[in-house]
């Protein structure tokens, strides 16, 4: 196994495990977007009056 291979073997671990994150990562914004409740709506759909986090306020 030359240089060549084993970085592209690294590079190619690298690109599965950002990958991996950024799946990770969406799965966490969508499970904080839903309320405490626990039935898959977020926070802004069951109270009106609340915005989802990084938005600007509705009032």
């Amino acid at each position: 196994m030359n240089l060549d291979d084993i970085l592209n073997a690294i590079s190619a671990l690298a690109s599965v495990g950002s990958l991996a994150l950024q799946i990770i990562e969406g799965r966490q914004r969508r499970t904080d977007a839903r309320d405490d409740a626990g039935d898959d709506q977020s926070a802004a759909e069951a109270d009106p009056g609340c915005s989802e986090p990084g938005s600007t306020p509705t009032q």
